[in-house]
């Protein structure tokens, strides 16, 4: 059963948010005032610049430039997976290649990595002697294609494998994803399927800046098909025309298996006070959900002769690139104040709650994402789960967090402030994804961001 999702699907038979429509569109809706009829209006008045394909709108990439002109999404319930999934297509330029895949995220379960069956429908009949591929590549991506000049690339591939479909070479094991892409696809359609390596790298992208141009910088995996003479010949140009490219997503999701949360704890003596101020500070879990509140527990036994003014707790993201240099970068998503105290001689137990997430930290430059397909679909990088055995460097970009806890502390006496200072503590941190329908907190869990997605201004692009 296929069902129209009202978010990505142009349809002709439902009304398009003007926010998605070419501006000559959106006039011919105001002129006509039915949405509808305006619609209808505006195809015929620009068939040059746009045309129907199979009850959609299909932009011609001539016209507007776009690299992958159609792009259409639908929720397919295909027997899997429990639950919906989307089905995602993209025509080449030429119209000759149309590439489809069942989803865009594939699941890491540490000893197997879900497998990429799609299927590749042609248009055989200006091929002439030129073969058609399909590969599937990961690789890490450092600078933008702005910046590719003088020959320079900025694009490192970690892994690639590529497979001859026309003529018909290769020959995948059928699965019930085959099935109903091949049903789907109609004739002239050959199936493919990839095996990712348990070895490589999840996704990962960077937040670019609000001027940055092109696709981030990041580790990413495409799928491509393409027309070519040859499978691998560096001297042979492919033209963008004769190609067709999905990115996708391999992530990880949470172990089932949650171990006891960090404890660390600190003993500081203060200038002009005989006695310390003790703090410990704990977490239930080793390991938190992206959105879920963090509870962290604080103890605080104030012997000194000096007050605690407030209590101050921030998050940082520590991004290692490792593949091609030893960069570390750090990044604040989150910084809260409390406006607790504690007297002299006084003591505090109390739980404080944290969340980072993503929509408080959209301006900020090179912050660490799990993958870009949408901007309404991420959130912050995963916790790297390193195993053992796999070297880092294949890995490109790490990414790990840690909660700081700082007791702000006033400084008494004749000094004043001179004497003041602070009492810190750290601790680590795992971010990750539940696994689907894994218990009723991570359904509540989705239910919570996908409210929080719809209360958020978000154009829908595909990339």
């Amino acid at each position: 059963m296929l069902r129209e999702h009202p978010r990505f699907c142009c349809s002709i038979t439902a009304p398009l948010a003007a926010s998605h429509l070419p501006a000559e569109l959106t006039a011919a809706r105001r002129r006509r005032g039915n949405p509808r009829s305006g619609l209808a209006s505006a195809m015929a008045l620009s068939a040059s610049k746009s045309r129907v394909v199979r009850g959609s709108l299909q932009r011609d990439a001539s016209v507007y430039g776009d690299e992958q002109p159609q792009r259409r999404h639908r929720n397919l319930h295909c027997g899997v997976r429990t639950g919906w999934l989307t089905e995602v297509l993209i025509v080449s330029q030429n119209g000759q290649l149309t590439l489809y895949l069942g989803k865009r995220d594939y699941v890491d379960n540490v000893n197997v990595v879900d497998k990429v069956d799609g299927v590749v429908k042609l248009d055989p009949k200006d091929f002439g002697d030129r073969k058609v591929f399909v590969q599937l590549a990961c690789a890490f991506r450092y600078g933008s294609d702005d910046l590719d000049v003088m020959g320079l690339c900025f694009r490192k591939d970690i892994w690639l494998e590529c497979f001859q479909l026309y003529p018909e070479s290769h020959k995948p094991s059928m699965s019930t994803m085959h099935e109903t892409l091949l049903k789907k696809a109609g004739d002239n359609a050959y199936a493919f399927t990839f095996d990712i390596p348990t070895n490589l790298p999840c996704s990962v992208s960077l937040q670019p800046g609000p001027d940055d141009k092109g696709k981030a910088c990041g580790v990413d995996f495409e799928v491509k098909t393409y027309l070519a003479m040859e499978k691998s010949n560096p001297d042979e140009k492919i033209e963008k025309k004769d190609t067709a490219r999905l990115i996708i997503r391999k992530i990880q999701y949470a172990p089932t298996q949650v171990g006891a949360g960090p404890k660390a704890e600190i003993c500081k003596n203060f200038m002009m006070s005989d006695k310390p101020v003790q703090m410990e500070a704990s977490l239930e879990k080793d390991l938190y959900f992206h959105g879920e509140a963090i509870p962290i527990k604080i103890k605080v036994k104030n012997e000194s002769n000096k007050t605690v003014k407030k209590f101050k707790i921030t998050v940082d993201q520590t991004t290692d690139i490792v593949l091609y240099c030893a960069d570390k970068y750090t990044k604040t998503v989150l910084n809260k104040e409390f406006g607790e105290t504690v007297e002299s001689n006084g003591t505090f137990e109390s739980t404080l709650s944290i969340t980072p997430m993503l929509s408080d930290n959209k301006e900020k430059r090179g912050l660490a994402l799990d993958g870009r397909l949408k901007d309404e679909d991420t959130n912050l990088a995963s916790t790297t789960m390193l195993r053992q055995g796999v070297e880092k460097e294949v890995l490109g970009i790490l990414v790990s967090y840690k909660i700081k806890i700082n007791l702000i502390v006033a400084g008494g006496g004749l000094l004043g402030g001179l004497t003041a200072s602070d009492v810190t503590v750290e601790l680590p941190l795992m971010l990750m994804h539940p696994k689907p329908d894994e218990s009723e907190a991570a359904l509540r869990l989705r239910r919570k961001r996908k409210e929080e997605r719809k209360g958020c201004d978000t154009t829908h692009k595909v990339t």
